[in-house]
This record gives C-alpha cells, structure tokens and sequence, in this order.
C-alpha cells in the first residue's frame, strides 16, 4: 500500500466513524428531545468512546484487509457489512454491560440514518479523492502469464486509466527497458528466471521506486522465516508450516464458540434451504462428497446439492464452470451467497474441519493438482476450513495455482486476528454474488485485487 492509499484510507474510515456517531446522536435526539440528548451524551462517553473503537475497528479492519474503497463496485457491500457488524457487536456488548441496556433501541433506531449518511459520505469520497488520470506499468513476465497479468493490473486499479507495458523479461534487455521514463512501479511475474527477477529490482529498489512482485513459494515461505547468524553470516531460520499446540487449543475454542453461537440462527436457515431445493428439484437436498483433510486423511463433508441429480454420473468429478449447466435456480443462489456450505458446520463441531483455514479438496483433484503444482501437499499442514483467505481474496474462478499461494501464506501467518478478519470478510463474500462463478471459460479472468497485509 503506497502513502496515498494510506493517507485515503485514514480520511474515509475517520470520515465512517464520525458520520456515525452523528447518525447516533440524531437517534438520541429523537428519543430524548435536545435538551434530555444533551445531558444524554454527557453522561453516555463509556458508551460513545467505545461505539466509536468498534466502529473504527470494523471498518479499518474492512478497508485494510479488503482495499474495498479502491474497487468502486463493493462500496455498498462494505457500507452494509460495516454497519450491520458493529451495530451487532454493539448490541451483543450491551448485555455485558449492563449501563448499555438503554442504548439497544438508539442502536436499532440508528440503523437506516448510519447507512444513508456512510453512503452519502462514501459516495462524496470516492466523487472527490479516488485517484485519477493515466499511469504506466511496466510489466516483466513469461508468456505464459503475462496477458493474464496485464488484465489483473487494469482491474486492480479501476479508478485509473492503466498502460501497461510488456517489458522483454531477459537479463540483456532488462536494462533498457529500465531505463524508460514516466513508469509509476513495475509489476514482476513469478516465472521469471531467479538472475533476471534480480536484475529488474535490483535496479529499480536503487532507484527508490515500487516493485509489485507475483511471489514464488519460496519467497511465501520467508514471510515466517526468523533471522539468525552461522557465525558471522547472516541467515534465515525457517520453521516447518503449521500450528503450535497453544494455536490449535485457541482455534478449536474459536471454531465452537462461534458454531455453538450461531446454530439457533443457522437451523431455521437450513430448514428454509432444505424446503426450497426439495420443492424445485428431485433429489436429496443434501449431499456428501469425499475430502481431504489434514495430513492427507480423508473424511466425508456435506453440502447443500445445488446441481441437477446424478450431475457427475456421466463426467465423473469435474469442476463447475461460470455458466454450467447443470446448476439448478436454487443453487445459483446458494452459491452465489456461499449458503450451499452451511452443513459444513456439522463437520466443525466434529473436529474435521475449521471454521477457517484452506478449503478442502476431492481426491480426484488433489492427485491432479500435487503432480502438477509445486509445494501443494503443504496446505495439508493446517485443517480444512469452511472458509479461508483465498475464498475471501478470491472466487470460485481463482486458479488452484493462486489459491495454494494463499493458503501457504494463512498457514505462515495465522493468528486469531486473522480468522477473525477473514470471517469479517468472508460477509462481504456473501453479499458479493458476482465473486461466486465457477471456472472461466478459456479467454476470460474473473478476479478481483485486494490488498491483505
């Protein structure tokens, strides 16, 4: 993130903050009458101080994590999730607290000015600070992925006129294309050669520009890495992928803490579901398919079905395209807001799966992918998840290639923030149907950019 996405993103999440407190206020006043409002806010500053660190919290943590307010299309998916959250965090605070008991019905009375006001606010931002005019890219990359790259980049930055250059990517003519003017940041693909990926930033780091490099996993692995010394040579000490103890404990805690709390929300839903696949197709309303889990073991998850019956009795196992066919009206909209996972909480509260962490595979699809993608046996090293970092940074479209290099990086750099954070997101997912299409067909890439860390 360069200083003016930083700079951007300090002026809208304080502009969020600020637009709701007032929304908060204009609900007391409606309440109480100015003069009993007044004395209101005066003796509510535990609540508003703390109204306001939650507020902060959950948009900072939407905006850092989802670089939402540079994708104009998800403004509305942020405003709605932002307000929705922390007007619930809120309330489920309020019986912690008992002083708060009185501001259940501000909050709920504050609902429709928050989102109308965040709105209007959003919209004057983006009218006004979005950044603008043409920059220029210059891009290195194998054949192989650099017209999909040169796509990526032009909807990475949708507020921008793009033009990406296409650099030749060897070491003899790296310089010379270098040596070009009026280029904002390069971009470096993974396929390149270990001496030319040296070369190109090598040149441009002196030169105290930006470089955006396609990590390769070796490069994931040393995010982790610790540093240490073989006598007096500086060295990297990196740790096998994995969990401690304590981190599984916390996990597990996690996992059934938030399973246990959302049943009596989840059940009247699965009922719904159930009665809508049962009444528009013939067939189960559910179905259990063989997956792999951690350590390569297998283990037997349930989905809601949301194909035809007998989808794969001809084709055997293949993976759902953007418009498949045999996706039924009520899958599409399963799929679309990822409700077709819901079972899936049964495995969690079996110790089969997580809530978050690499979502898992058929075996079909494992035996093809570790014979062809490098270091892929290693997103083994955590249990399967529900949902995950590469389901919220990507689609169903994202390539199995790309999906690993997220997962190794959840893997190297979990935390409970960080599934908190992709449970935050993963709301967005939901309200977000274009980001649930299958497989692309051939000349296509459906993929969105967002900044993680």
């Amino acid at each position: 993130m360069n200083k003016m996405d930083t700079a951007g993103l300090q002026v809208l999440t304080s502009g969020d903050v600020m637009v709701l407190l007032i929304a908060v206020f204009a609900a007391m006043t409606k309440s109480a009458g100015w003069e009993a409002s007044a004395q209101a806010i005066r003796s509510s500053l535990f609540f508003i101080m703390h109204w306001a660190a939650i507020c902060l919290g959950v948009f900072w943590t939407l905006e850092t994590f989802g670089n939402s307010w540079q994708a104009n299309s998800l403004w509305f998916q942020t405003v709605l999730v932002g307000v929705l959250v922390s007007s619930l965090v809120a309330f489920c605070l309020s019986y912690v607290f008992p002083v708060w008991d009185g501001y259940r019905i501000i909050l709920v009375a504050a609902l429709p000015l928050e989102l109308f006001l965040v709105s209007c606010w959003r919209f004057f931002f983006m009218a006004f600070w979005t950044t603008n005019g043409t920059g220029r890219v210059l891009l290195f990359a194998d054949d192989a992925e650099k017209t999909d790259l040169a796509a990526r980049l032009h909807r990475s930055y949708s507020g921008r006129t793009l033009k990406v250059d296409v650099g030749n990517p060897n070491r003899e003519t790296a310089e010379r294309h270098l040596a070009g003017s009026g280029i904002d940041f390069i971009c470096i693909g993974s396929g390149l050669e270990p001496d030319v990926r040296k070369v190109i930033s090598d040149r441009y780091l002196w030169e105290n520009r930006r470089i955006v490099i396609v990590p390769q996993a070796l490069e994931l692995a040393l995010r982790g890495a610790k540093v240490n010394r073989l006598g007096d040579s500086l060295a990297l000490d990196m740790e096998p992928p994995g969990l401690s103890a304590v981190q599984k404990a916390s996990k597990r805690l996690l996992d059934l803490a938030i399973t246990v709390a959302s049943l009596p929300v989840v059940a009247p839903l699965w009922l719904l579901i159930s009665l809508a696949i049962g009444l528009t197709s013939p067939g189960s309303c559910l179905i259990k398919q063989e997956r792999v889990a951690q350590g390569g073991k297998a283990f037997t998850l349930w989905k809601f079905r949301t194909m035809v019956k007998d989808a794969e009795s001809r084709t055997g196992p293949i993976l759902a395209s953007a418009e498949d066919p045999r996706i039924t009206k009520v899958g599409k909209i399963l799929r679309a807001a990822r409700l077709d996972e819901l079972p899936q909480l049964v495995n969690v509260l079996k110790g089969e799966m997580s809530l978050v962490g690499p979502r898992p595979e058929r075996p079909h699809f494992v035996r093809q992918f570790t014979q062809n993608i490098p270091h892929y046996r290693h997103r083994f090293q955590a249990k399967p998840g529900l949902t995950g970092l590469a389901q919220v940074m990507g689609t169903y479209a994202t390539d199995a290639r790309d999906k690993l290099g997220y997962d190794l990086l959840y893997i190297r750099e979990y935390s409970l923030w960080l599934d908190l954070k992709i449970l935050l997101l993963t709301l967005m997912v939901i309200a977000t149907p274009d980001l649930a299409r299958g497989v692309p067909k051939e000349g296509s890439h459906s993929r969105k950019s967002l900044d993680v860390f």
